[in-house]
């Protein structure tokens, strides 16, 4: 990977320096700020949830009389939106609406406002994409760089421990060991070019934490890890109708979080770091098996 650096004003150096090919620290703010506006209206999506989904299924099924009766043809994208809508259903969740002006693609009706509605599915799991312990410079953001809090059922899968990071606009990212090592073809869309796997066990791995017969919630604190990670297993075949970016734990005030680090909590003053109350998946790359070539 081509890696850029972060310049005083926040654009990245490099081949995408171009205003057209630039995530500048306004841009990346403007899209977390657009995440956390996608959670405001995100309550009231909720609330239609069932409905929506009840409407769905019933035009599925007049879809199906009128074919029976020659009536009409339905597209390739309204039959898509039926499975999609089908195969939702089954888990009780909406079907996927991601925001097409959020620059995270952020769902409209299942996201950090709406996720207690939809905890503990059968046929769903839950992840968080975050680092516990996060070296990119997120407080010059304003945001928390520590996975302070997560949320009840959301297992901690980092991405930046799946696969390449895209140039973020904050300094420090981390560029340690990852499983796949990414080509990006586009800076601004997050477009894949190439995944190839740094280790023998680096595709077992990912369909063990990411099962592909299950709907993916994903989250991590201002929408973007969450993104590459959906970007990251659609490349590598999963179902997009199946994987939800539910936003940044940042935004979340509902009332399943879980605190993994107690802020003053000792007796000393200093910090406890309850990571035993979340499900951590340990990936440790010294025990893992190169490819080769």
């Amino acid at each position: 990977m081509h890696r850029r650096e972060i310049s005083d004003d926040g654009r990245l150096a490099g081949r995408a320096s171009s205003a057209d090919r630039t995530l500048s620290r306004r841009a990346f703010a403007a899209g977390v700020a657009g995440a956390a506006a996608v959670t405001v209206t995100g309550l009231a999506a909720g609330r239609t949830a069932i409905a929506a989904q009840g409407a769905a299924a019933g035009a599925k099924d007049a879809r199906g009389a009128g074919s029976a009766s020659g009536a009409g043809d339905a597209s390739a994208s309204a039959d898509a939106g039926a499975r999609a809508a089908q195969a939702a259903g089954a888990t009780g969740l909406p079907a996927p609406a991601p925001d097409p002006n959020d620059m995270f693609g952020v769902d409209l009706n299942v996201n950090v406002t709406t996720i207690d509605h939809y905890l503990n599915l059968p046929g769903v799991v839950y992840r968080d994409a975050r680092m516990v312990f996060d070296p990119a410079d997120w407080a010059s953001m304003n945001a928390d760089p520590d996975l302070t809090t997560t949320v009840e059922g959301f297992s901690i899968v980092p991405y930046p421990y799946l696969a390449t990071l895209e140039a973020i606009p904050v300094a420090n990212a981390y560029a340690g060991d990852t499983l796949f090592t990414l080509t990006w073809e586009d800076e601004v869309d997050y477009a894949i070019a190439d995944a190839r796997p740094n280790y023998e066990e680096s595709r077992t791995i990912l369909e063990e934490l990411f099962p592909r017969d299950t709907t993916i919630l994903l989250m991590c604190g201002g929408g973007g890890y969450a993104y590459m990670t959906k970007k990251l297993l659609v490349f590598l075949g999963w179902d997009p109708d199946r994987i939800y970016n539910i936003g940044g734990n940042w935004y979340y005030q509902g009332d399943h979080a879980v605190r993994l680090i107690e802020r003053g909590g000792a007796a000393d003053g200093s910090d406890v770091f309850a990571l035993w109350r979340a499900d951590i998946p340990t990936i440790d790359f010294s025990r893992l098996h190169p490819t080769r070539g």
